[in-house]
C-alpha cells in the first residue's frame, strides 16, 4: 500500500512540475509576441523620423546645389551652409518632437508594462536616429557647401588676374594707334602749311 502511495504521490507531483512547466512556456511565448509586435505609437514615429529624415536630405541638397550658383560669393555660401545647417537642426527638433508624441501615444495604448517598455525602447532609438540623420545630413550639406565655396572663390580670384592682362595690352595697342595717328595728322599739317607758304 505505501508503495502505491509513493507512486501516486510521484505522479503528482509530475503532473504539477508539467502544468508548471506549461504555464510557463505559455508566459513566456506570450511575452515574446508582445515584445515582437509593434505598438501604433512606434509605428508612427518610424514613419514620421522617416519623413524628417527625407525632408532634411533634400534641404542639404537644394543647399549644396545654390551654393555653386551663388557665382562665387563666399558669404553667399556661407549662408548657405549657415541656412542648410539650421534647417538639420530643426528637422532634427522636428523629430523629437515626433518621437515624444509617438511615445505618449505609446503609453496611452492598451499594453503590458513589458510592451509599455519596448515601445519606449523603440521610440527611443527612433529618436537618436533621427538625429543621426539630421546631423549627418548637416554636416554634409556644410561641406559640400563649403567646398563649392571654395572652388568658386579660388575661380574668380585667379580670373580677374588673367582677364587684366587682357585690357592692358588693348590699352596699349589704342594708345599706340592713336599716337601714331595724330603723328601722321601732324605731319599732313605741316606739309600743308609748308605748301601754303611757298
Amino acid at each position: 500500500m505505501q508503495t502505491h502511495s509513493r507512486e501516486g504521490l510521484q505522479q503528482e507531483e509530475q503532473q504539477q512540475q508539467q502544468q508548471q512547466q506549461q504555464q510557463q512556456q505559455q508566459q513566456q511565448d506570450g511575452q515574446q509576441q508582445q515584445l515582437l509586435l509593434p505598438s501604433d505609437g512606434a509605428e508612427d514615429s518610424n514613419r514620421a523620423v522617416e519623413g524628417t529624415a527625407a525632408a532634411a536630405a533634400a534641404a542639404a541638397e537644394d543647399a549644396a546645389a545654390a551654393a555653386p550658383a551663388a557665382g562665387g560669393d563666399r558669404e553667399t555660401a556661407a549662408a548657405a551652409a549657415e541656412d542648410t545647417a539650421a534647417a538639420a537642426a530643426a528637422a532634427a527638433d522636428e523629430a523629437t518632437a515626433a518621437a515624444a508624441d509617438a511615445s505618449t501615444a505609446a503609453a496611452k495604448s492598451r499594453l503590458s508594462r513589458r510592451g509599455r517598455r519596448s515601445s519606449q525602447q523603440e521610440t527611443a532609438a527612433a529618436a537618436a536616429a533621427a538625429e543621426a540623420a539630421a546631423a549627418t545630413a548637416a554636416d554634409a550639406a556644410a561641406t559640400e557647401a563649403a567646398d563649392a565655396a571654395a572652388t568658386e572663390a579660388a575661380a574668380k580670384e585667379e580670373s580677374p588676374e588673367g582677364e587684366a592682362v587682357l585690357p592692358d595690352a588693348g590699352e596699349d595697342s589704342s594708345s599706340s594707334s592713336s599716337s601714331s595717328s595724330s603723328s601722321s595728322e601732324s605731319e599732313d599739317l605741316s606739309s600743308a602749311v609748308e605748301e601754303t607758304q611757298q
